[in-house]
């Protein structure tokens, strides 16, 4: 949970299974195996359900490579403020 949801009492909807084993890879790892399923997707090597199936698990990896972004984003901006308050 963000520190923004604790303050705001907001709670985070618990991951779904597939869910879970995206969440703990990295932002590097998800976006090689996004590479891989673009490549096997676009190249016919799966099949309809095979296919719908790795299109879901790439919206997934997709979703957690923007939350990585946006959480660096954020990063780098509250440095730039404490940066910019020592000044």
């Amino acid at each position: 949970m963000s520190e923004s949801d604790k303050q705001s009492g907001r709670s985070q909807p618990s991951p779904a299974p597939g869910d879970v084993e995206v969440l703990s890879i990295s932002f590097d790892e998800a976006q090689a195996e996004l590479e891989s399923l673009i490549d096997r997707i676009e190249t016919g090597q799966l099949g309809l359900e095979e296919a719908v199936k790795a299109y879901e698990h790439g919206v997934r990896l997709v979703k957690h490579c923007r939350g990585i972004l946006s959480r660096t984003e954020q990063r780098f901006a509250d440095l730039s403020a404490e940066m910019r308050e020592t000044n």
